[in-house]
């Protein structure tokens, strides 16, 4: 068989993988699509559109909520989604905040759950250093994209994603820090169910989400308390008073603490936000970043 003939083979082959390739990433693609948000007295148009990141082996999978507006770059609020959760929990806050002319990002933490798009990690090798890992790959990623302010992005974590943005915060810079039932009681809880290290189970399966030992090993490592003046950064305390996973005197002890630390009690409210407590958080938390923008 002649060089010629080799070549021709080898080239066809790889056209053909390629194409494969192709298709095996597209098929799960979800196009853009253009919604209709309620803005300050007018409808806002957004375009909603997949954009990952690959972080060395890992895949973080996201959603970006961009609004149809003349700007060429935009302020942007990345979404920190709850344990157990995926980044669907915060649809209607990006939503929020697309309709306030800034741009929302919301992802999938790497073994966050089940139904977790990213990819890299099982929900039993996931902690809160491996989600301010994640965090840090996130913003590393959008400030390369070419309509993000890199100097306006803001955080807003919600019950885990939160007590994880804290941590990230310390490794990277933000515009502003906005936590939404925050779960800061990790470390207390940790060390409550196993008084050492060696007490920790290889696997804990919570029922709603199966944890492995590094989860309550890097919990019990970083309590808010303790780093909270490392935090420079603006941030926000939003807290159910009748929050029944970390109790609001703990949210308001840290918001005291923080250099530059602020709280809004939500009156009644418990660790799971809906109606109109969570439609006054997503307020609360426009008004801050507002305010610092």
């Amino acid at each position: 068989m002649s060089k010629k003939v080799i070549i021709s083979i080898v080239s066809a082959v790889l056209v053909a993988l390629m194409g494969g390739l192709g298709w095996y990433f597209l098929k799960d693609f979800n196009p853009r699509k253009t919604v209709s948000v309620d803005g300050d007295g007018a409808k806002v148009k957004v375009e909603v559109e997949e954009l990952g990141f690959y972080e060395k082996d890992d895949y973080i999978s996201g959603k970006v909520y961009r609004p149809v507006l003349d700007e060429k770059k935009f302020p942007v609020v990345v979404y920190c989604h709850p344990l157990a959760a995926d980044r669907s929990a915060g649809d209607d806050l990006c939503r929020l905040f697309a309709s306030k002319g800034w741009v929302a990002y919301a992802f999938d933490f790497r073994g966050g759950n089940k139904t977790s798009q990213s990819k890299g990690l099982e929900t039993t090798g996931m902690n809160v250093e491996t989600e301010a890992a994640d965090i840090a790959a996130v913003l590393k990623g959008l400030k390369k994209v070419h309509y993000v302010q890199s100097g306006k992005i803001f955080l807003v974590g919600e019950g885990f994603g939160g007590y994880a943005a804290l941590l990230a915060a310390q490794k990277v810079s933000v515009k502003g820090i906005a936590l939404v039932g925050a779960d800061l009681h990790r470390a207390d809880e940790s060390k409550q169910l196993y008084p050492r290290v060696k007490d920790i189970p290889t696997v804990v399966d919570k029922g709603y989400i199966v944890l492995g030992k590094g989860f309550y090993k890097a919990s019990r490592d970083f309590d808010p308390l303790k780093k909270a003046s490392k935090v420079s950064e603006p941030v926000l305390v939003v807290h159910g008073t009748s929050d029944e996973v970390t109790s609001y005197d703990y949210a308001a002890k840290l918001a005291q603490m923080l250099p530059d630390g602020s709280l809004v009690p939500l009156d009644g409210a418990p660790h799971k936000l809906a109606g109109a407590a969570r439609k006054t958080a997503g307020a609360e938390v426009c008004n801050f970043i507002s305010d610092k923008l």
